[in-house]
């Protein structure tokens, strides 16, 4: 295996150390200063680096993604991007299963980090072992009527949005027991 940059990733890597060099806040604590810093990574389309272009992302392959985030960490640079739970798991789950709505929807504000989302997967008793869920959602017309109790909701408190796992089927067998689960976007 060939460990070696090629020329193209050595001159990414120069650009984003030269950015670094250039933008990062003097105060990190400075709360204008990270926005002014996330703003300018944006424009970059750094924020969602590996994500398609076409969905506002930077179309990055894996190794500028590494090099990017190797830059970032050893220049102690803020993080790039602000609705973690949106770029780390909703936002992905979107480009490559929403539909075009929810792309134009809810991609933009991720990207920007408009509002925060988190996670509505563990439950009493069962902890984050999805295949036991047991709050249940049932269609009625254009919507879900949920009901059922989640647990440990990551940043609930700061989020307008939530990613919601819920049954909406029982499993056919009881050897395959993900069967049934469905992921709304409440």
């Amino acid at each position: 295996m060939d460990f070696d940059l090629s020329p193209e990733q050595e001159a990414f890597r120069d650009e984003v150390r030269g950015f670094i060099a250039e933008h990062r806040p003097a105060n990190p604590g400075d709360p204008a200063q990270v926005r002014d810093w996330q703003r300018k990574v944006r424009e970059k389309r750094w924020v969602g680096f590996s994500w398609p272009a076409d969905c506002g992302g930077g179309g990055g392959g894996i190794m500028e993604q590494v090099i990017l985030k190797e830059e970032m960490a050893k220049a102690k640079a803020p993080p790039l991007g602000s609705c973690f739970m949106g770029l780390a798991w909703v936002g992905p789950a979107i480009v490559q299963y929403g539909t075009e709505e929810q792309k134009q929807r809810f991609i933009p504000d991720i990207l920007d980090g408009k509002y925060q989302w988190c996670t509505g997967y563990s439950e009493p008793d069962s902890g984050s072992d999805l295949a036991s869920l047991q709050c249940k959602a049932v269609r009625e017309g254009d919507c879900y009527v949920v009901n059922g109790q989640k647990i440990w909701t990551s940043i609930a408190m700061w989020s307008k949005w939530m990613i919601l796992l819920v049954r909406t089927a029982n499993p056919r067998s009881q050897e395959n027991k993900h069967d049934g689960i469905t992921c709304l976007l409440v």
